[in-house]
């Protein structure tokens, strides 16, 4: 009876063995043709408001998209 024991063994993890031996491909080993990537920016102020954006001179806007609240549809926290 003892060796049916279930609970309290360890259970072997099926995608281990590719995570460790690097084989396993995570979201960023994906490369897709027009892909699009993104990056969030935060304050380092709690609830602050950004109230202006400055970059240097020749930052190639066409190739940005700002993004806030009201940009995503449905309930959000921040409104």
């Amino acid at each position: 009876m003892e060796k049916d024991r279930i609970i309290g063994e360890p259970a072997p993890r099926k995608e281990g063995r590719d995570k460790v031996t690097g084989k396993a491909r995570y979201i960023d080993d994906i490369a897709l043709p027009n892909m699009l990537y993104g990056a969030t920016v935060r304050s380092r102020i709690p609830r602050g408001k950004i109230r202006k954006i400055t970059c240097g001179p020749g930052i190639p806007w066409d190739e940005f998209v700002v993004v806030s609240a009201e940009d995503i549809p449905g309930k959000t926290t921040s409104r």
